[in-house]
């Protein structure tokens, strides 16, 4: 069982003032983190790692995908465990 899992995790915004148009700053982010493994992530300015992160702690909604901590879907349990508290 994985410790930490994203399944086709995805997030869109809407950009512009007259004519809002989508714009998906996350696209279809599989990944797998075991027990014991550490991860990081890497990638340039616009890359979507804060998106995700933000997903993963619970202050972003994901517009597609689901996100799995221990088999389970992200939730208090897991924001507790990490030391997250969304005021």
């Amino acid at each position: 069982m994985t410790a930490l899992a994203t399944y086709d995790l995805s997030k869109d915004y809407a950009v512009g003032f007259w004519r809002p148009r989508p714009y998906r700053a996350l696209d279809h982010l599989t990944l797998e983190v075991e027990p014991g493994e550490v991860f990081g992530f890497l990638g340039p300015n616009g890359a979507g790692k804060t998106t995700t992160l933000e997903m993963i702690e619970g202050i972003l909604t994901p517009s597609a995908g689901e996100i799995l901590f221990k088999g389970m879907p992200v939730g208090i349990e897991f924001r507790e465990k990490m030391g997250i508290h969304i005021h």
